[in-house]
């Protein structure tokens, strides 16, 4: 259970650059139980630059949990209050409790692969639920947090409008919508 610690800027790039969704596991061995967390403050790492030189993740054992509560300011560290899967080795042997493990990876998938898709197009914002249960897809309303663009993600973001705006006017040329 100890932190996560990404100590250079290298390594805090390489997280937020990863181009395929990242879950941290810890794994409880006297217990046989595994615990997933998401890593949503590598999002917010990208769109606040204070905490692109160093960044903490903290694992806990909660039950509920805000993705964006604590840390998002000033510190470097983020606490995972609550990882989003904890189960036991016996558990996964279930059907219907491994089904919903993967109902429950999908769902973090999802979310980040469209935060992904927002770093590459230079949008500097993210979106994740306001609050979640541990292996559950249940959760409470959706928080988007973003930051100011700067130059280089505004050039980015603007030529992915264009291209988009091309193919859509496209499209509807071809339907004969104009």
């Amino acid at each position: 259970m100890d932190p996560w610690v990404f100590s250079s800027p290298e390594s805090v790039r390489r997280l937020i650059e990863h181009p395929l969704p990242i879950f941290l596991c810890v794994v409880l061995k006297s217990e046989a139980r595994l615990l997933v967390y998401n890593t949503t403050p590598r999002f917010a790492a990208w769109i606040l630059p204070i905490h692109q030189k160093q960044l903490t993740l903290i694992p806990g054992t909660a039950t509920k949990a805000k993705p964006v509560e604590g840390g998002w300011v000033e510190r470097e560290s983020f606490q995972l209050s609550a990882p989003i899967l904890d189960f036991t080795v016996e558990q996964i042997l279930d059907d219907d409790f491994r089904r919903n493990v993967v109902q429950v990876l999908k769902f973090w998938i999802g979310y980040d692969v469209e935060n992904l898709i927002r770093i590459k197009c230079g949008i500097r914002h993210f979106q994740v639920p306001y609050e979640y249960e541990t292996n559950s897809t249940k959760v409470t309303g959706l928080t988007e947090q973003g930051g100011p663009l700067d130059e280089p993600s505004f050039l980015l973001a603007q030529n992915r409008l264009k291209e988009l705006l091309r193919v859509i006017v496209s499209h509807h040329y071809r339907r004969g919508n104009y």
